[in-house]
């Protein structure tokens, strides 16, 4: 069973997604930015509408949700044209900030995360709050926001994060867990984007791979709640790379995830040190979220299996890529930022 199917119409939406993202990036111009991401959404929805009824009601809502920020995208393009900066220049930041916040999922609307993640599949997902952060923000942070707005950011964001550290603490579906984490990592990327692009793309990179491998985990098992876990059927080695991703992402030295909370650290502790308390904050919370998960995939669980056995050979090699890629990768997207 795969995560995804390749075949010819979705290689096609993934490729027109992959050009809105690009000249979400390229653009000059608000309209040029509009344009990038309907084609986006025109390439994502079609992706994410699912097998089942539940699926198909979780890409409805995300329809419109995005629907309606790209209506207040568009206008405050309209607002704007044929007018003067000086006159409504702050009605149309206001505008364009709340469209993307909308799209993303930032305070005070960002309550239909958990919602839309906690229906549609995991593939889903990984698109909805990894690949489509990317250009919404890199647009945000590019609207040259100035000293009263970016103090309205920072309130944003603090609430942003404090929700996603909060939320989670009773949930014991995965998907919906998985929203409440990502609340918190959105609050990073936009501050951090804020601050320098290439700190923005390291994280996103990293975040991308460490949160690819936990879905690909995720949905091989079959895991969506906390009783699947209870009763998972796998040995010592299969649980063992489930629980290094768990590490990972949880931030645990010395795991790839890391590495996420460094570049954090060294880029916000001079600018926005407010800020940073309250994302270190949340991110402490988030530690509550795998402790069960913790305590589900402990070693009393794995006594009395063979570690030499052919099959457990090679798992074992499968456990070593795994802790090898959450171990170094961050370390070597650094030094790939570092000399290009």
């Amino acid at each position: 069973m795969w995560l995804v199917v390749l075949t010819p119409s979705f290689v096609l939406f993934f490729l027109i997604v992959v050009i809105g993202t690009v000249i979400v990036f390229v653009s000059s111009s608000v309209v040029g930015v509009w344009l990038g991401l309907e084609l986006n959404f025109l390439g994502v929805i079609p992706l994410i509408i699912g097998r089942t009824i539940i699926e198909g009601e979780g890409a409805i809502k995300y329809f419109l949700i995005q629907a309606v920020g790209a209506r207040l995208l568009i206008m405050g393009c309209g607002v704007g044209i044929g007018s003067s900066w000086d006159t409504v220049g702050i009605v149309v930041l206001v505008f364009l900030v709340c469209a993307v916040f909308l799209k993303i999922g930032i305070f005070p609307l960002c309550f239909w995360v958990p919602r839309v993640l906690g229906l549609v599949s995991w593939f889903n997902c990984f698109v909805v709050r990894v690949w489509q952060k990317l250009g919404l923000i890199w647009f945000l942070s590019g609207l040259g926001l100035g000293e009263t707005i970016l103090r309205f950011l920072e309130v944003f964001v603090v609430m942003t994060s404090i929700i996603g550290g909060l939320g989670g603490l009773g949930v014991y579906h995965y998907r919906v867990l998985v929203a409440y984490s990502s609340l918190v990592h959105v609050g990073w990327m936009v501050i951090i984007r804020v601050v320098s692009s290439i700190g923005f793309l390291f994280y996103w990179s990293l975040y991308f791979f460490i949160i690819g491998g936990f879905i690909i985990w995720f949905y091989y098992y079959g895991v969506r709640t906390f009783s699947d876990f209870v009763y998972l059927k796998g040995s010592f080695i299969d649980k063992l790379r489930g629980r290094v991703y768990f590490f990972s992402l949880a931030g645990l030295p010395p795991f790839s995830g890391v590495f996420l909370k460094v570049v954090g650290i060294i880029l916000l502790l001079n600018r926005f040190p407010f800020v940073l308390f309250f994302l270190m904050l949340s991110s402490a919370l988030r530690l509550f979220y795998y402790r069960k998960v913790f305590s589900v995939l402990g070693l009393r669980n794995f006594v009395g299996f063979n570690l030499w056995l052919e099959r457990g050979l090679v798992k074992l090699g499968l456990v070593v890529v795994s802790f090898v890629l959450n171990c170094f990768l961050g370390l070597g997207i650094i030094l790939v930022y570092r000399v290009f």
